[in-house]
C-alpha cells in the first residue's frame, strides 16, 4: 500500500501542495491513502478526489491575511517588530495569530 501524509503548518500550505501536486502528478507516484494534518488535511482530501485545479487555485490565491487576524508580518515584507516584542514579553511562543484561515471558504 502506497501512503503519501502531508504535515500541517499553516502558511506553508502552498509549498506543501506543490510538492504533493510534483510527486504524484510529474513524478508519477499514486498513492493508496492521502492523509494530513491541519493544512495537510486542508490538501489531503481534494488531492485524493482528483481536484487538482480547484485546489491549485485556492491555496496559490491565499494571502497573509487569510492566515492571520494579527499577522507577523507587515504589508511590505518586514517583521511587524512591537507585535513581536509584545508577544515575546508577553510569553508567547508565536508571533502571530492564526484565527483566520478556518474563516476561509471556497471562492
Amino acid at each position: 500500500m502506497k501512503q503519501m501524509g502531508i504535515s500541517g503548518g499553516g502558511t506553508k500550505i502552498a509549498g506543501f501542495f506543490g510538492i504533493a501536486e510534483s510527486i504524484i502528478y510529474d513524478r508519477g507516484y499514486i498513492p493508496d491513502v492521502i492523509s494530513g494534518i491541519s493544512a495537510g488535511a486542508i490538501l489531503a482530501l481534494p488531492l485524493a478526489l482528483g481536484k487538482r485545479q480547484e485546489i491549485k487555485n485556492q491555496v496559490l490565491n491565499l494571502e497573509m491575511d487569510d492566515f492571520f487576524s494579527t499577522s507577523p508580518i507587515k504589508k511590505n515584507g518586514k517583521l511587524n517588530t512591537w507585535n513581536a516584542i509584545c508577544k515575546i514579553i508577553g510569553g508567547k511562543h508565536y508571533l502571530g495569530e492564526q484565527n483566520n484561515l478556518e474563516k476561509q471558504s471556497p471562492k
